[in-house]
């Protein structure tokens, strides 16, 4: 069973955006199949992790590639959509840029906590979800909104082929 789900609430009309969430979605699920191989527990019950307890199956630096893998991706996709939002002229780029900040900041703060050889896996794997379902849902969705709303009078193209004309290439 995955550990964060994909449902239709998280659509948001922009072909390239949905590509991209559910991608994020995929990279945070294969975080938790990692981390979830990755615990084994001492003798008193103390959650240990692979390098200093090899039979847990996965080691630190494959878990570290995935959050790396995550981070670079997010980033990717960020830019993406701040890329949209300035071409757009979008109202809501500076707020929603700064959230994209935010979360850049406190993202790369627990992977050096991770790389310190603290365990913040649970931590993590709670943020993601909880931000990833926050920011589609309220911030992407609100985005989505006003975009169509502003490409509504267009009849020649698809509200995503307008979208990412210029952005994609």
């Amino acid at each position: 069973m995955q550990y964060l789900q994909w449902n239709s609430d998280l659509n948001t009309g922009i072909v390239e955006i949905d590509i991209q969430h559910r991608r994020m979605l995929d990279l945070i699920n294969r975080l938790h199949r990692l981390s979830s191989q990755d615990r084994a527990t001492d003798a008193t019950g103390n959650a240990m992790l692979a390098p200093l307890f090899p039979e847990a199956g996965v080691d630190r630096l494959q878990i570290q590639a995935a959050i790396k893998d995550l981070i670079d991706y997010t980033l990717s996709h960020f830019s993406f959509e701040e890329a949209l939002m300035a071409q757009a002229g979008h109202p809501a780029s500076h707020d929603h840029r700064k959230a994209h900040q935010a979360f850049r900041r406190h993202i790369f703060e627990v992977l050096g906590q991770f790389e310190s050889g603290d365990d913040v896996l649970e931590s993590l794997l709670r943020l993601l979800g909880v931000w990833f379902f926050k920011h589609i849902a309220h911030d992407d969705q609100e985005l989505a909104c006003l975009e169509h709303k502003d490409l509504a009078g267009s009849a020649d193209m698809m509200p995503s082929q307008l979208l990412f004309k210029d952005v994609a290439a």
